[in-house]
């Protein structure tokens, strides 16, 4: 939450209007990861329904956000190594 709130103030700083933006990580995460991650901060083990079907790549950018906040730390991190886990680490301790 703290990113999307540094990310909006840093487009309505830059008086940015009228651009739809993504503002993720940049990165596709596996849902197998964050289950696992969510998994080892918790020390539980969930229950695995494995469903068959086609596997589908999920195409993520934050290109677009970078050309309009190029100097923005924030944008920099969003896409950095480590994302996912600091995400977990951050709110699993809140459920």
């Amino acid at each position: 939450m703290a990113d999307l709130v540094e990310v909006l103030d840093a487009l309505l700083s830059a008086d940015v209007r009228e651009e739809i933006v993504n503002v993720a990580s940049g990165t596709p995460c596996a849902a197998e990861d964050i289950v696992l991650g969510i998994e080892r901060r918790l020390g539980r083990a969930a229950l695995w329904e494995t469903v068959e079907g086609v596997r589908r790549r999920t195409l993520v950018s934050v290109g677009k956000l970078g050309k309009l906040l190029p100097r923005a730390p924030v944008v920099e991190r969003l896409g950095a190594e480590g994302h996912l886990d600091r995400l977990l680490d951050r709110y699993v301790p809140c459920y």
